[in-house]
């Protein structure tokens, strides 16, 4: 965090060493710094919180990540299993056929 400068006295005039500020351009220039320090607080304030933003967005998009590659493992092995129970049905069903095939031939040279 920023800290404000120590408020000005009178001889910190900066155009020459012997002039010398008026209590009223102190007030002025104690107002400006506190306004000054106001702002830099506030974009301070916003930068963190842009940041904590930015680092959650990060984690939910590793997170995200993660996610979807288990995801996309248990869809290829749902697939695998939905191919491998289709190719069985397919060899029974042609067992089945081939039987009925079988038994229709022998009902017929009986």
């Amino acid at each position: 965090m920023t800290t404000a400068p120590p408020p000005p006295t009178k001889h910190d005039h900066p155009d020459c060493h012997q002039m010398i500020w008026t209590q009223s351009e102190l007030v002025w220039i104690q107002a400006r710094d506190a306004q000054w320090m106001e702002r830099i607080a506030s974009l301070e304030a916003a930068l963190k919180k842009a940041n904590d933003q930015a680092e959650h967005f990060e984690r939910e998009w590793y997170l995200r990540g993660d996610a979807i590659e288990k995801l996309e493992a248990d869809r290829k092995m749902l697939r695998e299993a939905l191919l491998a129970h289709t190719n069985a049905l397919t060899y029974h069903s042609r067992l089945s056929a081939q039987s009925q095939g079988l038994v229709a031939l022998e009902k017929t040279n009986d």
